[in-house]
């Protein structure tokens, strides 16, 4: 389907038209919304993601949350574990 910006939306055709046209409207609420970026908006985004401070914090942060969900994975196994043997052995 032609929108009026000409982009050609592909659907299933499989889903029932509900549910294409649901599906294109969403679509085009996501083409609207950014549609108005302007070419200065686009440069500031590509700075900051080319900045090796913000790329360092984010690694950072990401290792950091990494570690963190394997600690508390594990705390959590060391807890069960502990409740599982002071129930069997009572």
């Amino acid at each position: 389907m032609f929108n009026k910006d000409n982009v050609f939306i592909a659907v299933n055709e499989e889903d029932s038209s509900i549910i294409q046209q649901y599906i294109i409207r969403e679509i085009k609420k996501v083409l609207d919304k950014y549609k108005s970026i302007t070419t200065e908006e686009i440069r500031n985004v590509e700075k900051l993601i080319n900045n090796k401070d913000l790329s360092d914090y984010l690694n950072n942060f990401i290792e950091t949350d990494i570690n963190f969900k394997i600690a508390s994975n594990l705390l959590l196994t060391d807890i069960l574990s502990y409740f599982r043997q002071k129930y069997n052995n009572n």
